[in-house]
């Protein structure tokens, strides 16, 4: 809040060295607050898309990890909320995506659904799978599992916005622009501003 960064990344890797009950917070945290201070040396406006180091990888990873194979051994209090486990899963597909990684990507949406199953974050993963089956080529698949997820997902958010964009998005690659037009002008509609309204402002112009 004092805007200390370097004191605030100092007690936050002392907290997780001192094996603090919920590290997802705190890891969490401190990648958010790497992220500014490297977009912030880069000159970079964008603080939605945190840039990940390979510090901050470490830590997104355990914060995936503290849900993986054998974490039955792991107290409650050690593994990440449903919250900061879809959180760390959508920074990372994101970054193999860019890697063009998409075999990992789709492997790791896939292994989050028995982990966040019974939460409100699982639906969330079906659009994170669909951006990986669309980088595959597999949009018809992709296509099927956002509609599923906008008939159960009606609340205007963030994701609900990112559904309809990227609705929009697969109608565009399959040459069907009356209906891509259809779903971003029902994004821009609800959207008054950000990277999904500027996204669909785009699309189409396309």
């Amino acid at each position: 809040w004092q805007n200390r960064s370097a004191d605030a990344e100092r007690a936050y890797r002392e907290a997780l060295a001192a094996g603090c009950c919920r590290p997802d917070r705190i890891g969490r945290r401190l990648v958010e607050l790497m992220s500014r201070a490297v977009a912030d040396g880069a000159g970079s406006e964008d603080r939605a898309n945190p840039v990940l180091t390979p510090d901050s990888l470490k830590i997104i990873d355990s914060i995936l990890e503290s849900w993986g194979a054998g974490a039955t051994s792991v107290a409650a209090a050690k593994r990440a909320s449903a919250e900061n486990y879809l959180w760390a899963m959508e920074r990372k597909v994101d970054w193999l995506l860019e890697k063009n990684d998409t075999t990992t990507a789709l492997d790791l949406t896939r292994a989050a659904k028995p982990v966040l199953e019974g939460t409100e974050e699982r639906l969330a993963v079906e659009y994170f799978e669909a951006l990986a089956l669309r980088q595959m080529g597999q949009t018809e698949d992709a296509e099927a599992l956002l509609r599923v997820l906008m008939q159960e997902w009606t609340t205007h958010d963030n994701l609900w916005a990112r559904c309809g964009w990227l609705l929009g998005r697969l109608s565009q690659d399959q040459q069907r622009p009356e209906a891509a037009l259809a779903f971003y002008d029902e994004v821009i509609s609800a959207v008054p501003a950000g990277d999904v309204r500027i996204a669909s402002d785009l699309g189409k112009a396309e």
